[in-house]
């Protein structure tokens, strides 16, 4: 009897925890960050492609003296 409750509450918690991040992710628009700060994120990140793509540019240039 013990054992059958301790396995009841066991798969109840366990239930709780996987359901626990589709809840926050119901009521993830409460938390959104501010406009300012998704604007920094995303300029950061147009830097950030932009120098990932200059360094694969400058990595295919042949040499010119061979």
């Amino acid at each position: 009897m013990v054992k059958y409750l301790l396995y009841s509450i066991t798969f109840h918690v366990l239930i709780y925890v996987i359901k626990q991040p589709a809840i926050l992710l119901k009521d993830s628009k409460k938390y959104e960050a501010p406009l300012e700060i998704k604007v920094l994120i995303s300029e950061k990140n147009n830097q950030l492609k932009q120098e990932e793509s200059s360094s694969k540019n400058l990595s295919q240039m042949r040499p010119l003296n061979k």
